[in-house]
């Protein structure tokens, strides 16, 4: 963090949408999840699994350069919901280069290293888009995985509370 309060990264992320596999320490059987936000040193995935602040999964990411994934070890910084923040650890300077082939491949435009906050009105509207964003990641990964079905009620909830919090973004009131 920065004195002004925001973050610094060692490496620029690009926005992506990538299948990723993740393989749990000791598991007998690994999950499949949605890359976003990937850079050198790390990336965002949504997968159904329970993970904690501090944990260590592998990760499976495809690479452009070889029809086999690269695996890299990860360790889980952030998390929200099903939503991980995850740092690539232990990681030769060659794989750093193949991610970084992959990220200007998949997205282009890198999110600024250094984000200045919005005003809070803004911040409030970009919560609230994250949110979505979410939820939309959630029923991708859902479908590529089959399991809509599994959690519907689930989903209806959490789209009825982010309705609820534009509302009352909007209009300053409860629905």
């Amino acid at each position: 963090m920065t004195s002004a309060g925001t973050t610094t990264r060692r490496y620029p992320r690009y926005k992506i949408d990538i299948r990723v596999r993740l393989i749990p320490p000791g598991a007998t059987k690994s999950i499949y999840g949605r890359g976003s936000e990937m850079g050198q040193g790390g990336m965002a995935i949504f997968a159904e699994l329970e993970l904690a602040i501090g944990d260590r999964v592998e990760v499976e990411v495809p690479i452009l350069s070889s029809s086999q994934p690269l695996r890299v070890a990860a360790i889980v910084r952030n998390r929200i919901g099903f939503r991980y923040g995850v740092e690539f650890v232990d990681i030769s300077p060659e794989h750093r280069t193949e991610l970084m082939r992959l990220c200007e491949f998949m997205g282009p435009k890198p999110t600024p290293s250094q984000e200045e906050p919005p005003p809070p009105p803004q911040a409030e509207a970009a919560l609230i888009a994250e949110r979505i964003r979410n939820v939309i990641l959630a029923l991708a990964w859902l479908n590529d995985a089959g399991r809509l079905r599994h959690v519907e009620e689930t989903l209806r909830r959490e789209l009825q509370e982010t309705v609820n919090q534009v509302h009352k973004a909007l209009t300053g009131s409860e629905q």
